[in-house]
């Protein structure tokens, strides 16, 4: 569902070495004393049970089929053994998030509407962008690209400025003048419902991103007209 930018995430790798210089305990044959002269040390067994072998790793095609899951009924509703599984990393849940049967739809139009073209976000912590494709167009009028941040700017929207212009440092939405912002968990995207909320704003602030003002179908920007 998205197309991501070059240099996104670096795994580091390190190295560990380990000191295997010991004192040599070989003695020459001509310097042994007699094997009679020597006392045999009695013997401990304190070995432990053999630990059970780990459980075998899962199949990378777990998720080779994740583009035919509609977003639709929501990721949430995947099989628990997939669930389980989870793609862990940023890297991960962007290359597994499925297209939506809207936009597969939209796209075999001929003239797709504007506001399905993706739409590029911002990574809250990296500065990295990715494009986003649209998800489905809301009963607002809004083009949605995933589950939403509760907590984040603009994310609720303010009950005091509803008259003229609203002050700048406002962080609540005025969607009546386009001043919104669409910020989405791509973690939550993948693992609960498109209607849902992320609730998690610190913990989940490695798989946030910020796609800017809400667009329209036409690609413009989205202003609440009742």
């Amino acid at each position: 569902m998205f197309t991501e930018t070059a240099g996104l995430s670096q795994d580091s790798q390190h190295s560990y070495a380990s000191n295997t210089d010991h004192a040599s305990y070989y003695t020459p044959t001509s310097q042994r004393p007699p094997a009679s002269s020597i006392s045999q040390p009695q013997t401990w067994h304190t070995q432990s049970a053999p630990r059970p072998a780990p459980p075998e790793k899962a199949e990378s095609s777990h998720f080779s089929k994740c583009d035919d899951i509609s977003v639709e009924s929501g990721t949430s509703r995947l099989p628990s053994s997939l669930q389980s599984v989870g793609p862990q990393t940023l890297q991960g849940y962007l290359d597994s998030l499925p297209e939506s049967r809207e936009y597969k739809e939209a796209m075999q139009s001929r003239n797709p509407k504007k506001g399905w073209k993706p739409v590029d976000g911002k990574h809250i912590t990296s500065g990295k962008k990715v494009a986003f494709k649209p998800i489905f167009w809301d009963n607002e009028g809004r083009m949605r690209h995933g589950t939403r941040v509760r907590g984040s700017d603009k994310s609720e929207e303010c009950w005091r400025h509803v008259e003229g212009k609203a002050p700048a440092g406002c962080t609540f939405a005025h969607s009546r003048l386009g001043d919104t912002l669409q910020f989405i968990c791509v973690k939550c995207t993948y693992e609960r419902g498109r209607n849902d909320w992320c609730s998690e704003k610190t913990k989940h602030k490695q798989y946030i991103f910020n796609l800017g003002a809400y667009r329209n179908l036409e690609g413009g920007i989205w202003k609440k007209t009742s």
